[in-house]
């Protein structure tokens, strides 16, 4: 799937929430991907106060608790 259309042309909405979504699995794949890897070596992956919009994607995807770290419990 081609995500830039050619020269002559805009994208129509479709292609673009298409590309949009290979996008998001492409990178919440990484993710996951580095905390494993990280995990499995000792370590620790977490993403630090993502912005809202990233929050829901992650949430929806059913990986928010496992990527990003708990606020500091005053």
């Amino acid at each position: 799937m081609a995500c830039r259309p050619g020269p002559q042309r805009r994208p129509r909405r479709e292609e673009r929430k298409r590309c949009a979504a290979g996008r998001d699995s492409t990178v919440i794949s990484a993710l996951v991907t580095a905390r494993n890897e990280a995990r499995a070596t000792g370590g620790r992956f977490v993403l630090i106060n993502p912005t809202m919009p990233v929050r829901r994607i992650l949430q929806i995807t059913g990986v928010l608790e496992a990527l990003v770290a708990a606020p500091p419990q005053t």
